[in-house]
């Protein structure tokens, strides 16, 4: 069998139940199918034929080759050079679908043929190629927009999802576009399917267009699969988690703006309860706003609310860090939209809740759908495991495997023991963790580290720990007596 380290953790019984209703970012969504390019600059060969960088491409379309770059239709150089303006005549070209320019004739006798060794300048449009359709890591902005376009809440949703992830200090954003230009179930499962292999995964987002084109059903369905997903992923040691929303009316013919609960259909404590996981967190308010490039404000959803949140979390230093009461940026959401028992309302019942004071954008409470306890509610806790997992496969797989060709021998229990606890030491020492476990103590469910060949598989060293993870703090109870 081939060499594997597996993980899991068990949950500690003794952490009371609440007894109520409650890395990167990979963000999944559509993009342009076509590509506007403006003054490419082409150097003339000295052979008939030259190639835009698009080339070899598709459908493309040239719209204008001019002698120098920025030239509009209100200039009054916008004629051609034989006229004594700067564009080169198009029909003195024969331009392939492909992006190949073949120019026919002498340029010492048409002006309107480039000299070799000259620089000219073409704007086209051309389909995007395969590997838009590719997983990409970006940590600038810029280069999000030149791959996908500019920001819109139709086919520029990655752009705005990944500028509002980095806004929230994510060192980088995995942006996946689903092919086509309109939303598609398949296109959609089939561009979640591409982060399978990916292993340097904290949360994954997907984002809808929101112009009414897709409804809260069809949203519904294809959270359902990452759901799936997620579990498939964590099930192969690349654990990651899901940041998800619903739309509103004013970006989905059936969007949500209910608190309800967790029995009424449509409402938002009715989707958390009915997805309660602790790797999920579902997000609210539904209704999210961000200007555009040009000032003009986009409807969105807290699909891209949970850009936010997921950006957020990729940059904390230690993933202890609770993220209650940090600020949000790059989008907005209503004023004191919520009463205090509604907060609390939406808290204990599995909401990840937003809040907006003064138009700054804050989390009320960054928990998970599964309010079973602290271990299972609390996101830093539960990106705290996943930190565990990571640190202990690695770690003993790099110590014992990886070609080493290792074999049991009578102090490599000890051996492995030993790698685990500076793993965990490590971990507590950089504030990630607590404690681990030195002592077997039934009472609170502490466990020492313990390596042991297993009985029935002798190949394989079953290794049992415990740990303490640092857990946010929420309340103070205060109680006053008085005396004389």
């Amino acid at each position: 069998m081939p060499n594997k380290i597996t993980a899991e953790f068990l949950r500690n019984s003794r952490i009371s139940n609440r007894n109520v209703d409650a890395r990167l970012t990979a963000i999944v969504g559509l993009g342009p199918t076509t590509l506007n390019i403006t003054d490419e600059p082409v150097v003339r060969g000295t052979g008939s034929v030259d190639q835009l960088s698009a080339y070899p491409g598709s459908g493309i379309n040239v719209s204008q080759i001019a002698d120098f770059p920025g030239v509009n239709s209100g200039a009054l150089n916008y004629v051609l050079i034989s006229q004594g303006g700067v564009l080169y005549n198009q029909n003195s070209a024969s331009i392939s679908n492909d992006g190949e320019i073949t120019w026919s004739g002498d340029p010492d006798v048409d002006v309107n043929i480039p000299a070799a060794g000259s620089v000219y300048y073409v704007s086209y449009q051309h389909d995007v190629p395969s590997s838009q359709y590719d997983p990409e890591e970006f940590s600038d902005v810029t280069d999000i927009r030149a791959k996908y376009g500019a920001e819109s809440n139709t086919t520029g949703i990655l752009t705005t999802a990944g500028s509002i992830n980095l806004e929230n200090g994510a060192p980088a954003v995995l942006l996946v576009q689903a092919s086509g230009s309109a939303y598609n179930e398949n296109n959609y499962k089939l561009a979640i399917n591409k982060l399978l292999k990916r292993s340097n995964i904290e949360d994954l987002v997907i984002v809808f267009p929101t112009n009414n084109s897709v409804t809260r059903a069809q949203q519904e369905t294809l959270i359902t699969y990452a759901m799936t997903h997620i579990m498939k992923s964590n099930a192969v040691g690349r654990e990651r988690g899901l940041i998800y929303g619903s739309p509103s009316l004013l970006s989905a013919p059936d969007g949500i703006d209910t608190i309800g609960d967790k029995s009424t259909s449509g409402t938002y404590l009715y989707k958390a309860f009915t997805t309660t996981n602790e790797d999920i967190c579902y997000i609210v308010p539904s209704r999210v706003r961000r200007k555009d490039e040009n000032g003009n404000y986009m409807e969105l959803d807290a699909n891209f609310a949970a850009a936010a949140v997921a950006g957020l979390q990729s940059s904390l230093l230690k993933r202890s860090t609770p993220m209650h009461e940090m600020k949000i940026s790059g989008i907005e959401i209503e004023n004191n939209k919520w009463e205090d028992y509604e907060l609390e309302k939406l808290s204990n019942g599995g909401c990840l809740v937003l809040i907006s004071q003064d138009n700054i954008v804050s989390i009320y409470d960054a928990t998970t759908t599964d309010k079973t306890s602290a271990d299972t509610e609390e996101k830093s806790v539960i990106v705290g495991k996943r930190l565990v997992k990571r640190t202990l496969r690695d770690g003993l797989r790099n110590e014992f495997f990886n070609g080493k060709g290792t074999v049991i021998l009578p102090g490599t229990e000890t051996d492995v023991e030993a790698k685990a606890e500076g793993l965990l030491g490590g971990l507590v020492r950089d504030g990630e963790l607590f404690s681990y476990g030195v002592i077997d103590d039934p009472s609170t469910g502490e466990r020492k580290i313990t390596a042991k060949v297993d009985s029935s598989e002798p190949r394989r060293i079953n290794l049992d720990c415990s740990v303490k993870f640092l857990y946010p703090l929420k309340n103070i109870r205060i109680t006053i007596s008085t005396f004389v």
